[in-house]
């Protein structure tokens, strides 16, 4: 048997400094917010996410998610699930409280994500992007985001394997969740047209 490198008391310090809930600055919080809704957790981190997006800065060839995380453009795997999310949040906001400032923060934030580069479509960091765009596609209508949301599910479905998984257990449990969701929300926007 090997010894551990840390201890009990490391794992617990650890788990304790992770942050949770809504953290100002940090479109993570989108993952708090989506929790509960109609929750004021929820309100809080809509307006968090909302700030991190209208204050991008011009100087970054990326998205600034974070103030420890930069989603960079043209470079390889990134975390680009961070975006997802919180574009996805942002549309649900928007269903739950109408507020006009959530739908024109996941609007640019879907097209900040879009321009960082071929990457974004590339693996499981781009699924959430693709259901992101989904529910921004349910609730406008726009075709721009149903291309996204159908090039996601399209390369998706290409990379499941012959036995139905995508690798591991965790991650056929994510994709099978995503792709029933951005089905859901393409075919309710269909029954409103």
């Amino acid at each position: 048997m090997t010894r551990a490198d840390t201890t009990p008391e490391e794992w617990r310090r650890r788990a304790a400094a992770a942050p949770s809930g809504v953290v100002d600055g940090d479109l993570r919080s989108a993952w708090a917010g989506l929790v509960a809704l109609d929750s004021p957790v929820a309100a809080e981190a809509a307006r968090v996410c909302r700030e991190v997006v209208w204050s991008q800065p011009d100087d970054v060839a990326g998205v600034v998610a974070g103030p420890s995380l930069t989603v960079a453009a043209h470079a390889g795997p990134q975390p680009f699930s961070v975006l997802g999310v919180a574009v996805g949040f942002l549309a649900r906001r928007f269903e739950t409280d109408g507020d006009d400032a959530d739908l024109d923060a996941a609007v640019e934030l879907h097209d900040l994500t879009v321009a960082l580069g071929d990457a974004v479509w590339v693996g499981p960091e781009s699924w959430r992007v693709g259901w992101g765009a989904a529910l921004l596609y349910g609730v406008t209508g726009d075709e721009a985001f149903l291309a996204t949301a159908e090039r996601v599910a399209d390369g998706m479905c290409e990379t499941q394997a012959p036995d139905g998984w995508w690798g591991s257990a965790a991650a056929t449990a994510e994709a099978a969740e995503v792709l029933a969701e951005i089905a859901e929300a393409v075919e309710s926007r269909a029954g409103v047209e």
